[in-house]
């Protein structure tokens, strides 16, 4: 029989409906709060068991998403670094159209090489923008689930 004649489930609902259970700080208010001590020892010790082992998975689920954001930063930095050769293949096509407007028959080659640079250079533009999108979007979600939101889409 339940200690007092409280049921064997958590008496105090409106601590657990306040937490939303997405943080490791979430289970220790959890564990802390007094009606999470009710019941039979065996029912606590179990309650406490269950609880520690969501702590540490919310632990462990944190640092990874952590190492996650670390992650796309280092790839929003290399990405920029893409960013700045595509600028300099740009200018360099930019720079021999000119050099090829001041040839004669010769110059058709560089303006030819000169359109190619450029068509390779929007083609990396738009590769880069779609790995920016990408890398915003998977960072947003990122920083939603750190700060425990669980309805992050």
């Amino acid at each position: 029989m339940p200690q007092g004649g409280q049921s064997s489930c958590l008496a105090d609902r409106h601590l657990s409906s306040h937490l939303r259970f997405t943080t490791p700080e979430d289970i220790t208010r959890l564990m802390m709060d007094p009606s999470f001590q009710l019941g039979e020892p065996l029912e606590r010790d179990n309650r406490g068991s269950i609880a520690a082992i969501c702590q540490t998975k919310l632990t462990e689920l944190h640092a990874r998403l952590s190492e996650a954001l670390r992650c796309l930063n280092e790839t929003r930095r290399a990405l920029h670094g893409l960013k700045m050769i595509g600028l300099t293949a740009r200018y360099l096509a930019f720079c021999i159209a000119c050099e090829a407007a001041a040839l004669e028959a010769a110059g058709m080659n560089f303006k030819t090489l000169a359109a190619e640079i450029g068509h390779v250079v929007d083609e990396l533009d738009a590769r880069t923008h779609a790995m920016k999108s990408s890398i915003d979007s998977g960072q947003s979600l990122v920083e939603l689930l750190l700060k425990g939101n669980s309805d992050a889409k």
